[in-house]
C-alpha cells in the first residue's frame, strides 16, 4: 500500500554564462539607476542652496550728463563802510523822569530803593 512518488522530471538547467550574464546587467541597470537618483539629489541640494543664499542686487548707478549752461555772473552789494551810530538808549534817570511828570488821579510813585549791602540770606 505505499505509493511510489512519481520521479521529478529533470528540468534544463540554463546555461551557468547566461546567468551571469543576466546578473551583471541587473546588476549595471541598478547601478545607473542608483547613480542617477544621487546626481538628481545632489542638484536639488545644490539648488536649495542657492535660493537660500541669493546675493543681494545693488542697484545699478545712473549718469545723467545734462547740457551745460554759462555760469551767470553774480554782482556783489557795495557794501557801506561808514556806518552812522545809532543814539544811545535814554538812562534810567530820563524814565523816572517821565514817570514823575506824567500825573493822573490813579499815578503810582516810583519807589526809590537803596541797597547797600545785598544779603545771601536770600539765596
Amino acid at each position: 500500500m505505499s505509493e511510489r512518488l512519481p520521479t521529478p522530471v529533470p528540468v534544463a538547467a540554463p546555461n551557468l554564462r547566461t546567468v551571469l550574464r543576466q546578473q551583471q546587467r541587473t546588476a549595471t541597470l541598478v547601478s545607473l539607476i542608483t547613480a542617477l537618483l544621487l546626481m538628481v539629489l545632489i542638484g536639488l541640494i545644490l539648488a536649495v542652496i542657492l535660493m537660500a543664499v541669493a546675493p543681494t542686487e545693488q542697484p545699478s548707478l545712473v549718469a545723467y550728463s545734462g547740457v551745460s549752461e554759462k555760469p551767470k555772473k553774480i554782482t556783489k552789494p557795495k557794501v557801506q563802510t561808514n556806518v552812522k551810530r545809532k543814539p544811545a538808549a535814554p538812562s534810567m534817570a530820563a524814565a523816572k523822569m517821565i514817570v514823575a511828570n506824567a500825573q493822573a488821579p490813579t499815578s503810582i510813585p516810583v519807589p526809590e530803593i537803596v541797597v547797600e549791602d545785598i544779603s545771601l540770606d536770600v539765596w
